[in-house]
């Protein structure tokens, strides 16, 4: 059992003395550490975040075995083109017009998270902004506009099972991310009570 104060050399009979005669140094550095994080917490802005996830086929791709590795390969080495694609100016102002949601297109585009996951044809799509009701609305506008952009890539003439589209693996879900009060408290109050020990011993030394 680690007995922490006779391993630095200081006993128990020192500890006790310190904490009578400067209990309430120890008091308010810990209340002022509480302070502090219950201050920033209660300024930290809040944000939720929606979350979806596509992929990306061609309906051919399912009807025609022949057809399947070659529009793998193809779509595959397209991927990082179509991540792109969904934050574009094309995109996001469709989005902003149907959403209702005002901001700079280059704002808005801070608040929008597309990645391929690994040796995948998948593109998933996270949207952070103070209103989880706009950020799923961004979400589903992004995947709405997204598909009619992505119509062009086969050409104006390809036929219907040719064209590439989205098909939704998991719908908008928004979640209201989390500011850690608890745990922020906590670790501030730890963090003040010993700075404020620190001190005490110092001053009690001398």
């Amino acid at each position: 059992m680690s007995l922490l104060p006779l391993e630095l050399g200081i006993g128990w009979e020192r500890v006790r003395g310190v904490v009578r005669r400067w209990w309430v140094l120890l008091f308010i550095g810990t209340v002022l550490g509480l302070g502090v994080a219950a201050a920033l917490t209660a300024t930290a802005a809040v944000t939720s975040t929606s979350t979806a996830v596509v992929t990306v086929n061609q309906p051919r791709f399912l009807i025609d075995p022949g057809f399947g590795q070659q529009t793998v390969n193809k779509l595959n080495g397209m991927m990082p083109t179509f991540a792109s694609l969904a934050t574009s100016d094309q995109v996001l102002q469709q989005v902003e017009d149907q959403t209702g949601v005002r901001m700079a297109l280059k704002d808005l585009r801070t608040h929008v998270t597309v990645t391929v996951p690994p040796a995948t044809l998948d593109l998933q799509i996270a949207v952070q902004l103070s209103s989880g009701a706009d950020a799923q609305a961004v979400a589903q506008g992004i995947i709405a506009n997204l598909q009619g952009q992505l119509a062009t890539f086969g050409g104006a003439g390809a036929p219907a099972d040719e064209q590439i589209v989205l098909s939704t693996l998991q719908a908008p879900v928004t979640v209201r991310d989390s500011r850690h009060a608890t745990r922020n408290l906590t670790v501030a109050g730890i963090l003040g009570f010993g700075l404020a020990a620190m001190v005490a011993f110092a001053v009690d030394r001398a």
